[in-house]
This record gives structure tokens, C-alpha cells and sequence, in this order.
């Protein structure tokens, strides 16, 4: 998988909850911080407000997952990874994709 999408590594879960569950805990310590959209799934709004918490984390929501800017204010020095399921279940929100990639690495987005 990761030659095929021309990276350094991949990972295949049975599930999405399977892959959500591994990055997390793969990227994410005590006192580190996740973005998230908060049109997500059910059980991962579960991961993110019980299960984050549990293991000393913090997830910041973001309430206009429609509005860069809103993502934008919502990071801070210690957030590992933004988080967006596209399209969303069940109101099927589509994230800007290369908008997002563009915050998460710091770059402006034109």
C-alpha cells in the first residue's frame, strides 16, 4: 500500500474505528491536543470525548468545520493531527481537503 501511494509506511485495519483507534494511539500522549471536525461518526465522538480524556489527551472541536479560519483558531502548539471523516455520516459534509493538508502543514491556502 505505501508504494502504491508513493509514502513511507501504510497500515490496514478490519474497521474505520480499527484505523481511527491505531492513529490515535500511535500519535497522541498525555497533554497532546486533537482537531477535529465535530460532524463525525458516533463512535469516534465516543474515542475523542471519553477515550482522549482517559488517556490525559484533549480534543478541540471545531463547530464550522465549513470555515478554515474556525480550524485555524482551533490548533494550538500541542495538536498532533486534524481530523475530518468526508464525507460525514449522516449529514454528509464534505471537507476541503487540500485546504486542510495546506493548515496542517503550515502552508498558506489559495
Amino acid at each position: 500500500m505505501a508504494e502504491l501511494e508513493n509514502t513511507e509506511a501504510a497500515i490496514a485495519a478490519a474497521s474505520g474505528m480499527s484505523a481511527i483507534l491505531l492513529l490515535t494511539h500511535h500519535l497522541v500522549s498525555a497533554g497532546d491536543e486533537v482537531v477535529s471536525s465535530n460532524r463525525v461518526y458516533g463512535g469516534t465522538f465516543g474515542l475523542f470525548n471519553v477515550g482522549l480524556p482517559k488517556m490525559g489527551a484533549k480534543i478541540n472541536w471545531v463547530i464550522q468545520p465549513d470555515s478554515i479560519e474556525e480550524w485555524e483558531k482551533a490548533i494550538t502548539p500541542k495538536t498532533k493531527f486534524l481530523f475530518v471523516e468526508t464525507p460525514s455520516n449522516p449529514a454528509l459534509y464534505i471537507a476541503d481537503i487540500p485546504a486542510l493538508a495546506a493548515l496542517a502543514k503550515g502552508k498558506t491556502y489559495l
